[in-house]
């Protein structure tokens, strides 16, 4: 089980202290606390390195092989490296019933897709609505809405946006391109 002090900077994997680099902490941390979501390469380096960062994204690479070799992580760690991307920190498997949040079901489906989008040159744009996180919707039932539409919008070098809106009583996703269109509204669980 891995443990991080955050005020002393130290890691813990069970019970046993890692010497990490400042920099692995940091990117260490940074994935940590963005567990479930997906970390573009881009994102890593400007919040890791700084918005003044000037190596090529190898750097990126070599610190999470490192992370990854320091903490002893077995073969289904929970760093995933999503190819062209970037990184996601995994978070433990819920069971089927267990609402999960919206970002994290986006999250899904570009994990799902992204090696479809990009064998087809896709441009893909993501809004979620700020209050997503407030609601509960079964996303199971929306994840088999999304999959049964969305090879409708698999066209080679398309432009693919999705976006979220909040109602009082709908949830409502809105998949475009630029000859279709689809509302999908899911009522909202109070």
């Amino acid at each position: 089980m891995l443990q991080i002090d955050r005020h002393s900077r130290l890691v813990y994997q069970d019970e046993k202290p890692v010497r990490l680099t400042a920099r692995e902490f940091d990117l260490l941390l940074y994935l940590y606390d963005h567990a479930g979501s997906v970390c573009t390469r881009n994102e890593l380096l400007n919040s890791v390195w700084g918005t003044r960062f000037q190596y090529d994204t190898g750097t990126l690479d070599v610190h999470v092989h490192s992370l990854r070799r320091k903490l002893s992580l077995p073969p289904e760690h929970p760093i995933c490296t999503l190819r062209g991307v970037g990184y996601l920190y995994k978070l433990e498997e819920q069971p089927a019933d267990t609402p999960r949040d919206i970002r994290s079901f986006f999250n899904d489906i570009l994990i799902a897709y992204t090696p479809q989008w990009k064998a087809l040159e896709m441009d893909i744009e993501l809004h979620l609505d700020p209050f997503v996180n407030a609601i509960t919707i079964d996303t199971d039932i929306l994840r088999r809405m999304v999959d049964a539409v969305m090879p409708l919008f698999l066209i080679p070098k398309g432009k693919l946006s999705l976006s979220t809106s909040l109602s009082v009583n709908n949830f409502t996703i809105l998949i475009q391109s630029p000859n279709l269109e689809l509302k999908l509204a899911i009522p909202v669980q109070n």
